[in-house]
């Protein structure tokens, strides 16, 4: 515990909080309640560590992680049981989508921590999103945020913001790695919206974009990749409105590389019930330089009640020379054209290992006039499949 100061109320704008020089230094810190992390918050300056005991807090106010502050989950381990300090906040649902559970600043870190979201009225849904991130957050479990109730909402799980330094190409915040986001739902981007920054080795589960007409169309139900990277995420049983159940890219990229398995599983949307792939999107499955053993990238079991059930395909997918592993998309439906994909872009396999689209459909046998075309793969005009072992 910090030595006692003179409190400073949250009263000030969120541009003051992610100032650097507002608050004067504070030593290595070990808060015993949420009172005292959240006074820690406002208190620390760039170098501090917040260190967090591992039990249970609850929170009835937000917290501002500040640049170069680190909030740290200690774990304890119980025999094979590994358990992480748990943050639960119940918050006031009135302010919408203007707030977020956590807000971390550019420089800062949340490492190791499980947050849920928890409605503060038992009567009504709260509508917050758990994290606003323009830091870095690592090793977290993220859960319970939805913003449904806000028109045109975004990232109800994760809010990402890729920021770059000055003068170069790196990016110092926007950062999200190795994390697991659950139950999530917002317009676009139910678990992850990612916006020019960087999510690798996540598993998004269980998020939603139901959307609720044109204007408001729900697409990205784990991931609504916005000119941004996203490496390596396995992703399953998410849905969309519109677009992209497992994953919406809009720009950017996906990358998938053999070092461990990967998997886009058991989605839904109406147009690519898997990935849907836009506006010059790339969809990369490479090799792992240090690894010496393959692992598999499966696209399976996703539906899309119009096109696409595995991939839809606006923009390039390809496979480099050096992939050791299967690319395997299978058991994909499509209630009309491209069970397992459908390319209006560019497919390349330059792997000598196999690419495999098997066991897909295309129709739905409920619908009498339905003319489905496409069990496996759907080529629209004058766009390319190279290489590709098609099984259906």
């Amino acid at each position: 515990m910090l030595v006692k100061k003179k409190l400073i109320l949250l009263t000030t704008a969120v541009t003051i909080l992610c100032s650097s020089a507002v608050f004067a230094a504070l030593p290595y810190s070990t808060p015993t309640s949420a009172y005292q992390i959240w006074q820690d918050t406002l208190q620390a300056k760039s170098g501090d560590v917040i260190s967090i005991q591992p039990k249970a807090y609850t929170f009835t106010e937000r917290l501002f992680v500040k640049p170069g502050v680190t909030l740290n989950g200690i774990s304890s381990k119980t025999g094979k049981e590994q358990t992480q300090p748990i943050f639960y906040f119940k918050l006031d649902s009135k302010d919408f989508n203007n707030y977020s559970a956590i807000h971390i600043c550019t420089g800062g870190t949340v490492d190791n921590l499980n947050i849920t979201l928890m409605s503060k009225d038992a009567s009504r849904d709260h509508s917050y999103r758990v994290i606003y991130n323009k830091g870095t957050i690592e090793n977290c479990l993220i859960a319970g945020g939805n913003l449904n109730s806000a028109n045109f909402s975004i990232g109800a799980g994760i809010l990402n913001y890729g920021i770059v330094k000055p003068g170069t190409s790196k990016l110092i915040g926007g950062i999200v790695d190795n994390c697991v986001v659950a139950n999530c739902v917002a317009t676009l981007g139910g678990g992850i919206y990612n916006s020019s920054g960087s999510v690798e080795d996540c598993t998004v589960l269980l998020c939603g974009a139901p959307g609720a007409d044109e204007y408001d169309p729900g697409c990205g139900g784990g991931i609504y990749n916005s000119n941004g990277a996203v490496d390596n995420c396995t992703v399953q049983y998410c849905f969309a409105g519109n677009d992209g159940g497992g994953i919406e890219s809009y720009g950017g990229t996906i990358t998938y590389n053999d070092d461990s398995f990967h998997s886009i599983n058991s989605c839904k949307a109406q147009y690519g019930g898997g990935i849907e792939l836009s506006h010059g999107a790339t969809l990369n499955i490479k090799s792992c330089a240090s690894n010496k053993i393959s692992n598999d990238v499966i696209i399976s079991r996703n539906i899309a009640t119009h096109s696409g059930g595995g991939i839809l395909n606006r923009g390039t997918i390809t496979v480099s020379q050096n992939y050791r592993g299967t690319f395997y998309i299978a058991y994909n439906i499509a209630l009309s054209n491209g069970g397992g994909i459908y390319n209006a872009g560019t497919f390349l396999n330059n792997s000598s290992n196999k690419v495999i689209v098997q066991k897909n459909t295309a129709g739905s046998p409920s619908v009498s006039d339905n003319i489905p075309h496409g069990g496996g793969v759907y080529n629209a005009v004058d766009y390319t499949i190279r290489d590709c072992k098609i099984i259906n």
